[in-house]
């Protein structure tokens, strides 16, 4: 507990006036000095005796670099009092407020961007309690921190890489699948690791091939490494192609340095965004990289992607007119279409932000 400059101020005031009515004998200025000091002897003893307030914070949704995420504070207290409440943001996050003035019991709201890929934490959160003239101050603690997790950011695919995955590694991708049936017009929502692009190219529109029924269909195998300091180039990478195939109707198995998400689907691709989010650099022991199909490699020097045997550089795989993206619903933008679709802060109680604050001071 401290005292606050108005404390100091007070307590100033009355020894002027003790010191004048002493010396000059007008007592008349003992008036000031009663007040005052029963003032500070009230809010010593109130602030004191404040309890420690509770407070939630909600659980933010993963999310991808850029986005945003607004943190809610539900401070629960005995008694109505003012207050500054300050929640610390860790690396890896960015806040658009520090500390937030406000009255307990209520709520406060803050935006939090995204900033790095990462498992990144919001908290301990400090709610500061004054009495009612502002003269102490008590600082409470709240040991509590919440998880934010951001996933990897995932680029679109070009052109040269679909050719690569569907074409030249064709084999690899579709020969589980059964035997070829026939051919048939493309209608939307066909996978497109099913689009014959040879014969697509010959007419004036996209064809799929067919497949007999009856044969169980097997996943590729996704192995990723990174040198030290090149994690988040190799989880960037994985990310692309990962979700790439996932979107094409491919099952996968992923292995990192960190762990193996086996038999992943199209809809199960948190769990692989959430393990790119975490992996570090390392490599994978040699039982983890045997059959594998694709094998993604982040050194020094670049990240390169092997696949049915032929090497190829990530950079040369994207398409340079997009940008790393993912939407805020957490819905991967990863791939293309065939080639005919292409395409502050709140309170509930009127707090407001000071003046002094910023994302990473202390109260």
């Amino acid at each position: 507990m401290s005292a606050t400059r108005r404390a100091y101020a007070v307590f100033g005031v009355c020894l002027l006036a003790l010191a004048a009515g002493s010396a000059f004998g007008a007592r008349a200025l003992n008036a000031i000095v009663v007040p005052g000091l029963v003032a500070l002897a009230a809010g010593w003893i109130g602030t004191r005796r404040a309890t420690p307030p509770t407070v939630t914070r909600s659980q933010p949704s993963p999310g991808f670099p850029g986005d945003e995420r607004t943190i809610a504070l539900d401070i629960d207290a005995d008694r109505s009092t003012a207050a500054t409440v300050y929640d610390r943001v860790g690396s890896g996050l960015s806040a658009s407020a520090g500390r937030i003035e406000t009255a307990v019991p209520g709520r406060v709201e803050y935006d939090c961007r995204l900033d790095e890929r990462g498992e990144h934490a919001l908290g301990p959160v400090t709610v500061t309690v004054e009495d009612a003239l502002g003269l102490f101050a008590r600082n409470f603690r709240s040991s509590t921190t919440t998880g934010v997790l951001v996933y990897p950011p995932v680029r679109r695919l070009s052109d040269r890489a679909h050719q690569a995955f569907l074409a030249g590694g064709e084999d690899a991708l579709l020969d589980d699948r059964g035997e070829f049936d026939s051919l048939r017009e493309y209608v939307p929502g066909d996978p497109l690791r099913d689009v014959h692009w040879k014969s697509s190219a010959k007419q004036d529109e996209f064809v799929v091939t067919e497949f007999a029924p009856g044969e169980d269909e097997e996943g590729l195998t996704v192995v990723a490494e990174a040198a030290s300091g090149e994690a988040d180039a190799m989880a960037t990478a994985t990310a692309t192609i990962a979700c790439w195939l996932l979107d094409a109707g491919v099952e996968i198995d992923l292995v990192t340095p960190d762990g193996r998400l086996p038999g992943a689907s199209p809809g199960t691709r948190e769990g692989i965004l959430a393990l790119l989010a975490r992996a570090g650099a390392g490599r994978v022991s040699s039982a983890d990289r045997e059959g594998t199909d694709v094998s993604i490699r982040a050194e020094r020097d670049g990240v390169t992607v092997e696949i049915g045997g032929s090497t190829f550089a990530f950079d040369r795989l994207v398409d340079s007119r997009s940008t790393p993206r993912g939407s805020p619903t957490g819905t991967v933008l990863s791939g293309a279409a065939p080639p005919d679709r292409r395409p502050g802060t709140r309170t509930d109680s009127g707090a407001r932000a000071a003046t002094d604050g910023g994302s990473g001071g202390r109260p």
